[in-house]
């Protein structure tokens, strides 16, 4: 299995992804159960920031994908939203 996981700052559709892409899928759009909320909130009370954040995969199954808008109780901890995908092997 491989993954590669982080902040790419760019949106899923730009050619600057087409090398990973060439070797890797994202988790977002493919696991079964999935969301299509922005990854980044901008320090702004929102959910519909834009997607920059991935888990990229081979060789696993993305069975469930989430970003997690969870209020800690704080303002914000980051500008961006945990994401996290559950696989199976």
């Amino acid at each position: 299995m491989t993954f590669v996981i982080g902040d790419f700052n760019t949106l899923p559709n730009d050619s600057l992804l087409d090398p990973i892409y060439q070797y890797l899928e994202s988790s977002q759009s493919t696991a079964a159960i999935t969301d299509s909320l922005g990854t980044t909130n901008e320090f702004k009370v929102t959910q519909e920031g834009k997607i920059i954040d991935y888990i990229f995969y081979r060789f696993a199954t993305p069975l469930q994908y989430q970003t997690i808008v969870k209020d800690y109780g704080v303002p914000y901890l980051s500008d961006h939203y945990p994401i996290m995908t559950i696989f199976e092997y």
